[in-house]
């Protein structure tokens, strides 16, 4: 049977563009050269490059329309409690989280707590409503305690703000934006009732004041929770 010896190529994981795409290309079809010294027939070298350019286009079209072209990370996950305190402990004490900071929020007729824990580079959000009516009590009377939000870090936010729009993708508000901090939260997915929250950093900035404010204020606009 024929054969072909394989160069040793490896896919890069987080995409690649199309310069570096039709490079790899290239260096791939260097080796489908090689093999045709040995009697490789011209035609199954021409399907291959085929069956490799049609994979590299629909790899750039797919980057170019969904979240793949622009999530880095995730950035946190917000954990809705009914005790801040009680949840503290036990992430402290049992899991060994480092507690960064404390935050309160007032909205116009809502409260928040919440306590920023991290260990290593993985970062919760512990949140408690202060009233009956605060959104994040109103989380906790209809799904219980657990995740409340899962952030997802992401370059050019307006980019992404605009093309999940064209997907269909209800937002809360529009990109709220602070000091080094750009956020833009979905509206609650009534099928898993998750929650996505984007933002992009410029620096270490830690959550600004302004951006919880507006957000709590966009929550209670649309009796959103």
């Amino acid at each position: 049977g024929e054969r072909i010896r394989l160069c040793n190529t490896q896919t890069d994981s987080d995409g690649a563009d199309q310069e570096e795409t039709a490079k790899k290309g290239e260096r791939i079809l260097e080796c489908i050269k090689e093999g045709e010294a040995h009697n490789l027939r011209p035609a199954l070298v021409r399907e291959i490059w085929q069956i490799l350019s049609d994979e590299a286009d629909r790899t750039d079209k797919d980057e170019s329309t969904q979240l793949a072209a622009s999530a880095m990370r995730i950035d946190h996950i917000a954990v809705a409690v009914r005790d801040l305190e009680e949840a503290i402990a036990i992430y402290q004490d049992q899991y060994g989280f480092l507690l960064e900071r404390r935050v309160q929020t007032e909205g116009e007729f809502t409260g928040m707590v919440s306590a920023v824990l991290r260990a290593g580079a993985v970062k919760l959000v512990l949140v408690q409503g202060t009233s009956e009516r605060s959104q994040v009590s109103k989380f906790i009377d209809h799904f219980g305690p657990g995740i409340q939000h899962v952030a997802l870090e992401v370059s050019g936010i307006d980019d992404v703000c605009e093309k999940l729009t064209d997907k269909g993708v209800p937002f809360l508000s529009k990109v709220i934006r602070g000091p080094g901090l750009n956020q833009l939260f979905t509206l609650r997915d009534k099928t898993t009732n998750l929650q996505l929250e984007f933002i992009e950093r410029s620096g270490n900035a830690n959550f600004a004041e302004g951006n919880i404010n507006e957000l709590f204020r966009s929550m209670e606009k649309a009796n959103a929770f």
